[in-house]
């Protein structure tokens, strides 16, 4: 999981690489399960945005796993904090009140 070549440049973690290379498979759901419930969390914000959001997510997954260049992985990343960030901005200023205006009937 982890890109040999930059980690070996970190002193004192070789320990902690170790621990998580282990894992396995384990450390798959390490990441899954937290990010799918990020996922949830955003669930009331639009589809096509809840979308994104999911997609930069797999993608960091599969970067991370598959064994891709540190900078694809580390451009992710980026990605998917900027969508998530985007998505959390919009919820949280109301933006889409859309369809609470819609179910509210006088």
């Amino acid at each position: 999981m982890f890109f040999p070549e930059q980690t070996a440049l970190v002193p004192l973690t070789g320990g902690a690489i170790d621990a998580v290379n282990r894992l396995g498979p384990a450390s798959v759901l390490l990441y899954a399960v937290p990010a799918g419930l990020v996922v949830v969390a955003l669930r009331r914000i639009r589809w096509p945005a809840l979308a994104v959001v999911a997609a930069t997510l797999v993608a960091v997954g599969v970067t991370m796993y598959a064994g891709s260049p540190l900078d694809v992985h580390l451009a992710t990343i980026a990605l998917a904090v900027l969508a998530i960030s985007m998505a959390a901005a919009a919820f949280a200023s109301g933006a889409d009140r859309s369809r609470e205006a819609a179910s509210v009937t006088p």
